[in-house]
């Protein structure tokens, strides 16, 4: 709840101002000059215009009399407030048909037979405080203006064909009354103390003379007139504005109370005319009433003005009341004050005062626009549309405002409305809505403003400025043409639709406000038109604001240095001469409007909270900003029924009902308003601690955009898949700042974050938000790496194509000017990416001259990736000009499939010798299946792979050539080593099979492939050696900092490559002929596979002494030992359907998601209902005495849900619990769902050594959770698992596979009890493979359907039993291996057998029994089959 502050205001020791007026304007008569009609006695003729005509009511008209108008003051009958115009003879009310002598009145100058006559209408009104003082006459098309003060009449007076254009104006003033003025002062507030937050000591003192703007004062009143006093109470709005720039909202309600005259002193008895200048008492006048002003003043942080008027006007009705009540006014103030903020998920309040008084607090209606007071549909109201525009343009040039009525109402309402006319541009200058008489002299200053004021201000000549140097702009004066046309400055193209759509929406608003006699807009039938003519209005200045600053984005200019003095500057940061010749083009008034907008203050501060952070709302309303160009530019023919802007209407759902307080405090009774109060409030006096928003959060056009996007691609089955790698890869980003403290190198692991984006780049994928990118800025910010934020914010907009949008750009800039910059910006990975770019540079330049055709360098091939900072997949991706905008970027080409082809489902993988090369080769490990297609047992070690990053895109050489392509490439799923050159000379040589020696390697190995002796164990240590080798030459490079010239850099170079070639030389020569493979190894009973089971590093090697001579090139191979993992991670994510009980695959789990970021759901394809599937983990810690850890079943969470708890905790505890032990014991489900993404894409982290930490913890039994990643060192191992004992916990036997397994052991070693209970024969399992190998598919299906049946035994647990097409295809990966298989075929043959299945056969299919659906077979193609644990 805002802080809420009570004040009571009056002072009476300082006389500071007197008005003293004439008698009101009583009466108004019409006469007839033709006639020669006298002017009656005690008028005024009004003989003359204000510009000194003839003041001829008929004025320029032939044939038509000549008719004057005269008035009288006095006080001998109720005042006139208002004067208007009136048609025909049936007008009620106070209507002058007649003039004194009897002749008719009528001042239409029309000389037809049928001619409507006019007459004038007189309004009175004892109540009013505003009387009129001045009546006069003004012909505007003699280019007569009204004076300063008065009001127009809207409707002319002439209505013929000829004659001038003739206008009653008059002026309304404060009553005749006797009157003493002071400053006025506090008389109370509640609560008394101040809130630790909002301290109001530095502008509490301002309070006062803002409630009572007018002054304190004491008055005198007749007897006849006090019962009128305190019928009408003013309530007026001001704003103050603090010492940074916050706004406090206040509201104030303004009466009279009655003043004791004893107390009065004889000057003030004098002033008050009880006593003549000789202090002796006027007769009559002892009667007279004396009352003093106070104003009950409420403050905020918000501007609910409707609700504070209520309010007060309740308290106010308290005290003037006769009867007695049961509730304090303390207590009310106090409930008041306990009121619930609105909130989005709440938004709006609806609270009781009692049993008839009620109030509503709701949100601002137009969000993100900043809340304020301001009423379009007031301003245009009380300007017309000519006028509201003129101060469109004067705002946006920065001129010097003064907006003024006598309607104090009026005026915050009004000035807040100027203010956000030029949203998204905030006005810089001195901003007063209403400012007090007593500071009215600010007006004078030579510095822009917008401020509003009293008009009884300007009563004395001397306080109106000069109208050349402020724009006065009066609300009383109603819509009247802007006679200087000051909006024709604005460019033609902008201007034109804006006064087309404001003058139809004034239209409108004219209509709506007939619904009183009065013309004003409360009419509350009218309540749902005006709601809709306020968003219009704002909508249409937001759509001339886009065209006026379109294209703005282009223009920015991005820090990439390291910061001076001047880069805050606006040429720094924007490119204003491109900004103006963009969109002014060659017209001299468009350039000059456009001068003169971008020296503005509020353009400076718009591109300068564009650059950099605007705080939470800023970004937020920079964001919708560029939301609404884009959507503008999108359809630019349809700009203008563009719906840019949206009404937040809230429901009665949505409503929270707040019931009034309990009567049963007593008897209250108020004859006054009190000042002593009890404080019964209760105030906080702790500071609240601002939470600041994560740079992982998203902004509320993310989250808008994430959701729309979402429905669209869940309805395409092709998208849908890239959809969900996309949050996979944003996941993986968003943990690069835990990466960055718990990888040894913090550098890199942020380039782990661009190599991400450079994989996302070549998969065509972007990111769903730009959150992930934040995290990575602001870790850039932590470690103080500026240069790496520069590389980060390229590869996204260049790789990624992303549009980087407010909060990220002002991100980046925060993070290049308040990092800590390196004394020399120029390290050694700048240097070698700029040597290696002019390098390649000076190739393409020498490449098509033909005259150079004999120096051209040779093309570099079969080159390792030395992480030189360049990718060559994107050059290539540029040459050949491939690009992806942001519509298309999960787009995904499918070919259809060839019934016809003849290609087999199982086709045995074969090493080719002439298909050897580099690009083909894998130096991690091994990755051949044997022909059983065993994985190992847990209690076999396997050997680890210490990845080397820059050689993890490898091409297996097992893929064999066919002749004809299939669908979708069969396993292995694997991508092109990346190739670079050094381009230094002789470094630049071309790592060859030939420079490797492996022709010689052959020779030893007594092998025509050299990749047979690669798929041996003990040659993977040596392999493994090698290429952390290649490490310690990549680390050595990065290791070059602020070389002093490129000498160094070679030197540094030939003495890395003297080190690689040792290391090579030294393997090749400690090959000898004892090196034999080992009989019957595979990528199987190495246990080493990518797809299935892998290690997250980098990570602290385990000391090996063989791994760090190797490196030095001075170690023999065969020190080297094969290192087991201490801690294996099996996790399965297949389970069963909660209403079917149907088992569910991980490809199924991911096809039924939905994009709803709170639905943990998934849709099961066979029963059609939703369930929650659930993730398996198997724990076998190795470190001493073997153990299993079985994690209890958790959800396995889409990751769109994963991202929004992922964010939730960041936001809530911060990047450091991921870190933490806490981490696994108090958000499981966070941690083992992002386990299980990041192996499952393939990703490095370090969550295994935080599970390791958190393993080696509980057997320590230390509860206090600070483990340093860095210093532990067990090797983690992973299995992925695509079946598990969840997903057969429902079927009656187990899975046909696991039986086959049985049978290929020898009998001894035998699960007899799983054979024989099974009741499965050997050769019906053979046979079933069989013919699945020899492509026929329907005898296997055949099998199987009976088989099933049997094994059931009752139809009616068919859906519960296993499908047959997971049988057959497990079967299948069990007897001959899951990378020898070509799942597309398989599915395609056995979508065939299901075609030509017997009618007596189909009987016995279920639903399950099929090849999966499209969306089903996208999931796999896109993200890979898991390896099947045998």
């Amino acid at each position: 709840m805002p802080l809420i502050r009570m004040a009571f205001e009056g002072n009476y020791n300082n006389l500071y101002l007197i008005f003293l007026h004439l008698d009101p304007i009583c009466d108004v008569v019409v006469l007839n000059a033709n006639e020669n009609e006298s002017v009656p006695v005690g008028f005024l003729l009004v003989d003359k215009t204000v510009g000194g005509l003839p003041a001829d009511l008929n004025h320029g008209s032939f044939n038509a009399p000549c008719m004057y108008i005269c008035i009288r003051r006095g006080k001998d009958k109720p005042p006139i407030v208002r004067v208007d115009v009136v048609q025909g003879e049936q007008a009620k009310g106070e209507v002058i048909r007649r003039t004194p002598h009897s002749r008719s009145a009528n001042i239409n100058n029309s000389t037809s037979f049928n001619a409507t006559p006019l007459y004038l209408r007189l309004h009175r009104d004892s109540n009013s405080p505003f009387v009129m003082f001045e009546l006069a006459v003004v012909i505007p098309s003699k280019g007569e203006q009204d004076p300063l003060g008065f009001v127009r009449c809207p409707q002319k007076l002439n209505l013929g064909m000829v004659g001038s254009d003739v206008f009653l104006t008059y002026k309304l003033s404060p009553k005749s009354i006797n009157r003493a003025s002071y400053r006025a002062d506090l008389l109370a507030r509640l609560p008394k103390d101040d809130h630790a937050d909002i301290p109001m000591a530095p502008w509490l003192n301002s309070v006062p003379i803002f409630a009572l703007p007018s002054g304190a004062s004491l008055e005198s009143w007749d007897t006849d007139q006090h019962g009128e006093i305190n019928s009408n109470p003013q309530f007026s709005t001001f704003v103050l504005t603090t010492e940074t720039s916050e706004k406090i909202y206040g509201a104030s309600l303004a009466f009279l109370e009655k003043f004791d005259k004893t107390l009065l002193k004889e000057a003030q008895r004098r002033r008050l005319g009880l006593n003549a200048g000789n202090n002796e008492p006027v007769p009559g006048a002892e009667q007279n009433e004396i009352f003093v002003s106070k104003a009950i003043c409420l403050l905020s942080k918000h501007p609910f003005f409707n609700a504070f008027e209520a309010f007060l006007k309740f308290l106010y009705q308290m005290t003037i009341s006769s009867s007695s009540h049961k509730v304090s006014i303390e207590r009310h103030i106090s409930q008041f004050m306990s009121l619930p903020f609105p909130s989005p998920r709440c938004p709006r309040i609806h609270a009781h005062l009692s049993i008839h008084h009620e109030i509503h607090l709701s949100l601002p209606r137009f969000r993100p626009l900043p809340p304020s007071g301001a009423s379009f549909s007031s301003l245009l109201w009380h300007l017309g549309s000519e006028r509201m525009i003129s101060l469109f343009h004067a705002v946006l040039t920065q001129q010097r405002i003064c907006v003024h009525s006598l309607n104090l109402q009026e005026l915050t309402p009004a000035v807040e409305a100027v203010a956000n006319l030029i949203f998204p541009l905030q006005w810089q200058c001195p901003f007063i809505p209403l400012c007090p008489i007593e500071l009215a002299c600010i007006i004078e200053s030579p510095t822009p403003l917008l401020m509003g004021v009293s008009t009884t201000y300007f009563e004395c000549p001397d306080n109106i400025p000069d109208e050349s140097a402020v724009y006065l702009v009066s609300l009383d004066q109603g819509a009247v043409p802007d006679q200087n046309k000051k909006f024709k400055l604005i460019p033609a193209r902008f201007l034109q639709p804006l006064m087309g759509t404001v003058k139809e929406i004034d239209a409108r608003l004219r209509t709506v406000g007939r619904g009183g006699n009065n013309g004003t807009l409360d009419d509350p039938e009218d309540e749902a038109n005006r709601e809709q003519i306020e968003l219009d209005l704002r909508r249409a200045f937001l759509r001339c604001l886009c065209h006026l600053l379109a294209k703005y984005r282009s223009f920015l200019l991005p820090i990439r240095n390291q910061p001076t003095t001047e880069t805050t500057d606006l040429k720094v940061l924007f490119d204003v001469a491109g900004f103006i010749n963009k969109n002014a083009g060659s017209s001299k008034s468009s350039r000059a409007f456009y001068g003169s907008l971008t020296s503005s203050q509020a353009f400076c501060a718009f591109i300068e909270s564009r650059t950099f952070s605007g705080g939470h709302v800023g970004i937020q309303q920079h964001e919708f900003f560029d939301q609404c160009q884009d959507m503008i530019e999108r359809s630019p023919q349809n700009a203008a029924q563009t719906h840019l802007l949206h009404a937040g209407t809230p429901s009665e759902e949505d409503t929270m009902k707040i019931v009034p307080p309990p009567e049963d405090e007593g008897e209250f009774e108020y004859n006054e308003f009190p000042t002593s109060l009890e404080s019964i409030v209760e105030v906080s006096m702790q500071r609240i601690e601002k939470i600041e928003s994560s740079a992982g959060q998203r902004t509320p056009q993310e989250l808008s955009m994430a959701k729309d996007t979402g429905i669209t691609y869940w309805h395409d089955d092709s998208l849908w898949p890239l959809l969900l790698r996309s949050y996979y890869y944003a996941l993986s980003m968003m943990y690069i700042p835990t990466y960055t403290n718990t990888a040894p190198s913090a550098t890199a692991a942020f380039r782990e974050g661009i190599k991400i984006m450079e994989l996302m780049g070549e998969e065509r994928i972007t990111l769903p938000d730009e959150a992930p990118l934040r995290m990575i800025l602001a870790s850039c910010l932590d470690h103080h790496k500026p240069m790496t934020a520069v590389r980060v914010l390229n590869a996204a907009k260049n790789v990624l194509k992303l549009q980087i949008n407010a909060a990220t750009y002002a991100l980046y800039n925060q993070v290049l000017l308040e990092a800590k910059w390196p004394e020399n910006a120029r390290d050694g990975y700048t240097l070698w990416k700029l040597l290696k770019n002019t390098v390649l540079a000076t190739i393409a330049f020498m490449e098509p001259i033909d005259g150079y055709r004999r120096f051209r360098s040779p093309v570099p091939e079969n080159k390792f990736n030395m992480n030189m900072g360049l990718n060559h997949a994107s050059i290539q991706a540029a040459k050949t000009g491939s690009s992806r905008s942001l519509e298309g970027a999960f787009h995904v080409s499918t070919s259809d499939i060839d019934v016809n082809s003849k290609e087999k489902v199982f086709e045995p993988r074969t090493d080719s010798p002439s298909a050897l090369s580099v690009d083909t080769l894998n130096l991690n490990a091994s990755k051949s299946d044997d022909k059983e297609g065993g994985l190992p047992k847990p209690d076999l070690g396997f050997a680890v792979s210490q990845s080397n990053p820059n050689l993890s895109k490898t091409v297996d050489p097992a893929t064999p050539t066919r002749s004809s392509p299939a669908v979708i490439a069969a396993h292995p799923k694997s991508k092109a080593v990346a190739k670079t050159s050094w381009g230094l000379g002789s470094i630049s040589k071309s790592l060859t099979i030939d420079n490797l020696g492996l022709s010689k390697m052959s020779e030893k190995l007594g092998t025509s492939s050299p990749m047979k002796y690669f798929q041996s164990p003990k040659a993977q240590q040596m392999t493994k050696a090698f290429t952390d080798t290649v490490d310690s030459l990549t680390d050595t490079v990065e290791s070059v900092k602020a070389s002093p010239s490129y000498n160094s850099l070679k030197d540094v170079s030939k003495k890395s490559w003297v080190n690689f070639s040792a290391a090579a030389k030294t393997m090749m020569d400690n090959m000898d002929g004892k090196v034999e493979p080992e009989e019957g190894s595979s990528e199987d009973s190495m246990g080493v596979d990518d797809d299935g089971k892998r290690c997250s590093l980098p990570r602290r090697h385990r000391p090996n002494s063989a791994e760090q001579s190797l490196s030095d090139g001075t170690a023999s191979v065969k020190s080297a030992t094969i290192m087991t993992p201490d801690i294996f991670v099996t996790m399965s994510v297949a389970c069963t359907c909660s209403v079917c009980s149907a088992p569910l695959y991980e490809e199924e789990i991911m096809a039924g998601w939905t994009s709803d970021p709170n639905n943990m759901r998934t849709f099961c394809p066979w029963c059609r209902k939703t369930t929650v599937p659930e993730l398996s983990v198997l724990i076998e810690d190795r470190r001493g005495k073997v153990s299993y850890k079985r994690i209890p079943p958790m959800a396995f969470l889409s990751p769109m849900v994963l991202r929004k708890e992922l964010e939730t905790l960041l936001v809530v505890s911060g990047e450091k619990i991921l870190r933490e032990q806490d981490f696994i014991d108090h958000h499981k489900m966070i941690f083992w769902n992002l386990y299980y993404a990041f192996e499952k894409m393939k990703l490095k982290h370090s969550l295994d050594q935080l599970l390791a930490s958190s393993l080696a913890s509980s057997d320590q039994d230390d509860d206090s959770g600070s483990h340093s990643l860095k210093e532990m060192k067990p090797l983690v191992g992973t299995y992925l698992n695509w079946d598990s004992t969840l997903a057969n916990k429902s079927t009656p036997y187990p899975p046909l596979y696991r039986i086959f397994k049985e049978f290929q052991k020898p009998e001894a070693q035998q699960n007899r009890l799983l054979v024989s209970n099974s009741h499965i024969k050997r050769d019906t399992l053979i046979t079933i493979v069989e013919s699945i190998k020899n492509n026929d598919c329907q005898t296997p299906l055949m099998k199987l359907l009976y088989l099933c049946k049997n094994l059931t035994g009752n139809s009616e647990e068919n859906l519960a039993r296993r499908s047959c097409y997971r049988e057959a295809q497990f079967l299948l990966v069990a007897a001959v291996g899951q990378r020898n298989i070509d799942f597309t075929l398989f599915d395609r043959y056995w979508q065939k057998a299901h075609e030509i299945l017997q009618d007596h056969a189909k009987q016995l299919r279920n639903s399950n029994d099929q090849t999966p659906n499209q969306r089903v077979y996208n999931c796999r193609k896109i993200f890979g089959e898991p390896r099947l644990l045998c």
